[in-house]
C-alpha cells in the first residue's frame, strides 16, 4: 500500500502522476491524506474509476501520529514546511513499518532526520530519504547534459528506461 500525504498539492500531484504514468498502481491500495477534506475527496472523485483502491484520511501531520494502518510499504510526504511536519510524518511511517520519502530542501529537517532517526530505521529495516527533489535539482542538470552529450555521440539510446529500471528496483524494495 501507498500512502501519499500531501496529494493535493502541486508537488504531491506531480510525484502521483509520476507514479501513476510509470507503474500499475490501478491494483494497489492507495491512500491520499491532507489536511484539507474536501480538497482530497475532489481528488478522490477524480480518481475514484482510476483507482479503484483509492481511500482518503484527512488529517494533520500531528493527528498521523496516532493512527495505525497495516499494509503501509511507503509513506510520501509532500506537505512542509518539513521543518514543521517532517517529524509527524515520519513518525507515522516507522509506527506502521513503512518506509518514508519527502521532498523537501530543508537542510535542517534532512539533519534532524540523520540525527535523531537513523538508529530505529536500521533497527526496523525501514528507509528514509529526503530532499527526493528538490537538492538533486543542480546535479540534475549536469546529468541531462551528459546524456544530451552521450546521446548526440551514439552511446545511449533511452535514458528514461534505464532511469524506471532503477525505479522499479525501488519499488521491489518497498514492496518486500
Amino acid at each position: 500500500m501507498l500512502f501519499f500525504y500531501g496529494a493535493y498539492g502541486f508537488t504531491g500531484r506531480q510525484i502521483f502522476d509520476f507514479f501513476r504514468s510509470n507503474f500499475p498502481l490501478q491494483s494497489k491500495k492507495i491512500i491520499i491524506s491532507g489536511r484539507n477534506k474536501e480538497k482530497l475527496d475532489d481528488l478522490k472523485q477524480k480518481l475514484k474509476n482510476e483507482f479503484p483502491q483509492l481511500d482518503v484520511l484527512p488529517a494533520t501531520p500531528f493527528d498521523l501520529q496516532t493512527k495505525k494502518m497495516d499494509g503501509i510499504k511507503l509513506v510520501v510526504n509532500t506537505a512542509g514546511p518539513f521543518s514543521d511536519t517532517g517529524e509527524s510524518v515520519l513518525n507515522f511511517a516507522i509506527e506502521n513499518g513503512a518506509n518514508y520519502i519527502d521532498c523537501t530542501g530543508e537542510w535542517n529537517w534532512t539533519k534532524k532526520i540523520i540525527d535523531n532517526y537513523d538508529k530505529v530505521l536500521r533497527e526496523r529495516k525501514l528507509f528514509a530519504s529526503s530532499g527526493v527533489a528538490w537538492e538533486t535539482v543542480s546535479g540534475e542538470i549536469c546529468v541531462k547534459e551528459l546524456v544530451d552529450k552521450l546521446k548526440q555521440e551514439g552511446k545511449i539510446s533511452d535514458v528514461k528506461k534505464f532511469i524506471l529500471y532503477i525505479l522499479q528496483i525501488l519499488l521491489c524494495l518497498v514492496e518486500h
